[in-house]
């Protein structure tokens, strides 16, 4: 199984357990919402909202977000996956 294919699955498995679920991190596309939910895990969603405004503007696609260095290696490698 690919791991689009594999992401497929699990929002399909996700949206059948929490039917009504709603997030509440602001984004426009997948890019924004893996990292807004990568600082979630760091802090309140009202504060994410807070700072990825100006993040997003900033960073507009994956080859702007300078995330190719040692500690953030996973986070550019979903991102590219994300942008495929």
């Amino acid at each position: 199984m690919e791991n689009k294919e594999k992401a497929l699955k699990a929002v399909e498995l996700l949206e059948k357990e929490y039917p009504d679920a709603l997030c509440s991190l602001e984004y426009t596309d997948p890019l924004q919402l893996l990292i807004a939910t990568r600082l979630a895990a760091q802090c309140t969603d009202k504060r994410v909202n807070m700072v990825t405004p100006a993040l997003f503007e900033k960073y507009k696609n994956v080859h702007l977000c300078q995330c190719r260095h040692r500690r953030n290696r996973k986070i550019y490698l979903l991102l590219r996956i994300l942008q495929d």
